[in-house]
């Protein structure tokens, strides 16, 4: 009876799995990188139509008026870090015919401006960036933060810019404005 205890002990013992040693663990970093992005969506043509000039005869007669003439127009700015954006209007509306605008010989006529002086600006991205054809002040801020946004850019001519000036000829003019945003 002694062999068969022996034999179930040393059976029991074979027949149990054994315990499992220690254990061991590691941690994994995992890294991703996403690249600095800013983009504009296209602003097509700001088109200001006709500009109001004063109709009746005199001394200030074909000058533009004090009115505020404009045009707006949505459009998506997508920067996913900081970034800055910069305006640029360089140069005024200008005659499409180009050419220098003379009124007539006769003496004490006043002769045709063939240049508008206009505005650029980007409303609603932060403090709204202007930017002057006339050379006056223009503001750029430094920077703001990740921005995806539908930004109101407007196109305006205030007859105050373009005041004392001599009558405008009629034609069809234009301008190319610049909007520039780069991350820092």
């Amino acid at each position: 009876m002694k062999k068969l205890i022996v034999a179930f002990g040393a059976a029991a013992l074979i027949g149990t799995p054994a315990i499992a040693g220690p254990s061991d663990s590691d941690e994994v970093t995992v890294n991703a990188t996403v690249e600095k992005e800013c983009s504009i969506e296209d602003v097509t043509v700001l088109n200001l139509g006709a500009l109001p000039i004063v109709e009746t005869p005199g001394l200030d007669a074909l000058q533009l008026t004090d009115t505020e003439t404009r045009a707006e127009q949505l459009a998506w700015v997508s920067c996913n870090f900081t970034n800055r954006m910069t305006l640029s209007a360089p140069t005024p509306l200008t005659s499409a015919s180009g050419a220098a605008l003379l009124g007539t010989t006769e003496v004490g006529s006043q002769p045709f401006v063939n240049e508008i002086d206009y505005r650029f600006r980007a409303n609603n991205y932060r403090r709204s960036p202007e930017s002057r054809s006339d050379g006056g002040p223009s503001r750029t801020f430094d920077e703001t933060g990740p921005i995806h946004k539908n930004i109101r850019f407007r196109a305006y001519v205030l007859g105050s810019d373009n005041s004392g000036v001599r009558p405008v000829a009629a034609d069809d003019y234009t301008a190319t404005a610049t909007i520039e945003i780069t991350t820092l």
